[in-house]
């Protein structure tokens, strides 16, 4: 969150504590229910890390407030959780795209929810299905990567394909990719993009995401 003093320190506390208990589940087996309580159970741990940092810093929890998305999958489902404008979308198996979370707006213009503010809502879903990626990314592409909510491929697609076949460098060119003139000419906002492709030619651990 640009507004909050210390967002940049809330979003890697955040993050880093949902990531943690995520690759502590085991979620082959579960039920929907089961699959959405460990999404809950991450972004609560996601806002007690929040509420131990702002402990430190002297300082309230709003003052650390951070979107956040998160979620687990395998090629066969995905679970998906996101507080605030942020956003997650999914490609199937079969090629189909959708967007699994649109970015949560507020009442006014420019308001989104937040972890380590006031109000708290989080939004989940449970997808069953091929999965052949994801994306998350932060209310700062969502001008580029969608369209009235709808995935926006000619963004989305060039990026998973390019990560499909990258052997190394992808961080590298995809953070190129985020500074660059074209990306910066639609939004000034933070991009933060995630994107997960299944490796058919890898073994794919069917107990955790």
């Amino acid at each position: 969150m640009g507004s909050a003093r210390f967002g940049a320190v809330g979003a890697r506390v955040a993050s880093k504590a949902a990531t943690r208990l995520l690759l502590r589940s085991r979620v082959v087996g579960k039920s929907d229910q089961e699959l959405l309580s460990v999404i809950r159970e991450a972004v609560g741990e996601a806002q007690k890390a929040i509420e131990v940092a702002a402990r430190h810093l002297s300082c309230s929890g709003r003052d650390l407030a951070t979107t956040l998305v998160c979620a687990i999958a395998t090629e066969r489902f995905a679970a998906v959780g996101q507080v605030g404008d942020c956003s997650c979308v999914l490609m199937g198996g079969n090629g189909e795209v959708l967007t699994l979370l649109p970015p949560q707006k507020g009442q006014y213009a420019n308001e989104t929810h937040a972890l380590g503010g006031h109000e708290e809502v989080l939004k989940s879903k449970v997808y069953r299905g091929n999965v052949h990626g994801l994306a998350l990314f932060s209310d700062g592409l969502e001008r580029i990567a969608l369209d009235r909510d709808r995935p926006y491929w000619p963004f989305l697609g060039p990026t998973w394909q390019f990560v499909s076949g990258a052997t190394s460098g992808a961080d590298t060119a995809l953070e190129d990719l985020l500074q660059s003139e074209r990306v910066r000419r639609a939004t000034d906002d933070d991009c933060t993009l995630v994107l997960a492709v299944l490796a058919p030619t890898e073994e794919v651990d069917h107990d955790h995401a």
